[in-house]
C-alpha cells in the first residue's frame, strides 16, 4: 500500500500507530500507545472500526547475521518497551533539568529583589542624610521643604535609582536623587534637566552621551553604554563640581 492509503487507514485508528497493512487493506498491524503490538481485521464491506475487535498479537523482527545461521527474532513488544523506557528516562531527566533551571531562576530573582530593596533603603537613607545636612545651620525660612524629600523617596521606592552605576559599572547609590534634592532646595527651586546629546557605536553596543544642567549649579556631560548609567555619571560629576 502507498503512503496515502496508509494515512487513510491511520485516520481510523486515533489511539494506535498503523505499522503496515495488507494490500487489500483488510488486515492491519498496529502499535498501541503503551507499546503493545496489535492487529485488526476488517470484515468484507466493513469500513468502520469496532474498537472491541482490536486484538493483542505476537510480532517479531528477524535478524539474519552471517550465512548459514538461523535468524534471530526480537519481539516487537520488547523493542517497543525498550524505546518507551528510554523515552521515559529522557523525559524524567528533562523534567529534572527544567525544575533545576526554574529553582535557579527563582533563587536569582529572590537575590535581585533583596538587592533592589537594599539599594532602595540605602538611597532613602542617603537622601534623608543629605536633606538634614542641607537644612542644618540654615534659618527656618530658608530651609528646604519636606515635600522635596518625600518626592525623592517616592522615586526611590519606584526604583528610579536602583540601576545608578558609575563609569566602572558599580552601583554608586543615588547621585540623581541627591542632585534632585539639592536642585529643588535652591531658592527658587530648580529641576535637573537631562539632555541626550548623541548615540554612537553599534546597535548592540551603543555609547550614549547625555548632559545634565541645573540652573545656578552648572552642567556636566557623561557617556556610557546605557541612558540611565550616563545620567547617573553626569549627575555625580555635577554634584562633585558643586562641592
Amino acid at each position: 500500500m502507498n503512503k496515502r492509503q496508509i494515512a487513510d487507514i491511520q485516520a481510523k485508528f486515533p489511539d494506535h500507530r498503523v505499522l503496515c497493512a495488507s494490500e487489500d487493506g483488510k488486515r492491519i498491524a498496529l502499535l498501541s500507545k503503551d507499546a503493545r503490538a496489535c492487529s485488526y481485521e476488517f470484515a468484507d464491506g466493513e469500513t468502520t472500526v469496532v474498537p472491541e475487535r482490536i486484538r493483542d498479537c505476537a510480532a517479531a523482527i528477524s535478524f539474519a547475521i552471517g550465512e548459514d545461521t538461523d535468524p534471530m527474532l526480537l519481539s516487537v513488544n520488547e523493542l517497543a518497551e525498550c524505546f518507551l523506557s528510554e523515552t521515559e528516562s529522557l523525559s524524567a531527566r528533562l523534567d529534572a533539568a527544567e525544575k533545576a533551571q526554574k529553582d535557579a531562576e527563582d533563587r536569582m530573582n529572590a537575590m535581585i529583589e533583596a538587592e533592589n530593596k537594599r539599594r532602595v533603603q540605602a538611597v532613602k537613607d542617603a537622601l534623608k542624610a543629605k536633606f538634614v545636612e542641607f537644612n542644618s545651620g540654615v534659618a527656618a525660612d530658608e530651609r528646604a521643604d519636606e515635600d522635596i524629600l518625600t518626592e525623592a523617596c517616592r522615586n526611590a521606592d519606584e526604583g528610579a535609582y536602583t540601576d545608578c552605576k558609575n563609569a566602572e559599572g558599580e552601583w554608586n547609590g543615588n547621585p540623581k536623587g541627591e542632585l534632585q534634592v539639592r536642585a529643588q532646595a535652591m531658592k527658587p527651586p530648580r529641576h535637573p534637566e537631562y539632555e541626550l546629546l548623541k548615540t554612537e557605536g553599534k546597535a548592540h553596543e551603543p555609547v550614549i552621551t547625555v548632559r545634565v544642567t541645573v540652573e545656578g549649579m552648572g552642567s556636566a556631560t557623561a557617556s556610557a553604554r546605557s541612558h540611565k548609567r550616563a545620567e547617573a555619571i553626569a549627575a555625580a560629576e555635577l554634584l562633585a563640581l558643586g562641592t
